[in-house]
């Protein structure tokens, strides 16, 4: 799952890695280790408008859902996203979220207590992206990264 990225780019890295507009105003937080359990704003690109940056909250908002719904909805399972109800109205909203790398932990023990962190980026450019889905909740932008099971380099993660 994930739950942390690098967000610490500028927006200079965005438009030349994603060939976007940016609206000189657009402000986002930027931190070297950004937690999608703060609801903040963060950049992404969404389908409606590929060629500009938005600003998204990190948890998909379904229009039913209550305020305290945020962080059942980070991520969103490929394998399951059509079924759920949280994610079957916006499946096919797709965004991404912009980002210099994303973090995993390896557990060392068995109770879960003893952790290294990895940073997991590529090396070919500054700034990538991770694939969303996003809805509309209150005027605001909402997302959730889409997820899957781990291949043979991600499973030791």
């Amino acid at each position: 799952m994930c739950y942390y990225v690098d967000n610490n780019f500028t927006k200079t890295e965005i438009a030349k890695t994603f060939k976007v507009g940016l609206d000189p105003v657009l402000k986002f937080n930027k931190e070297s280790q950004f937690s999608a359990f703060k609801h903040e704003n963060t950049a992404i690109i969404t389908d409606e408008d590929p060629t500009l940056v938005s600003l998204g909250k990190w948890g998909l908002m379904p229009s039913w859902a209550k305020e305290d719904f945020w962080k059942q909805t980070l991520n969103a399972k490929i394998e399951t996203i059509t079924e759920l109800n949280s994610f079957k109205n916006a499946h096919q909203n797709r965004c991404v979220l912009l980002c210099k790398g994303f973090y995993e932990w390896k557990w060392l023990d068995g109770k879960g207590k003893n952790k290294e962190k990895f940073k997991i980026f590529t090396e070919n450019s500054d700034v990538f992206s991770l694939g969303a889905i996003y809805e509309i909740y209150k005027n605001e932008i909402t997302f959730s990264v889409v997820t899957t099971e781990a291949n043979d380099l991600m499973k030791e993660i």
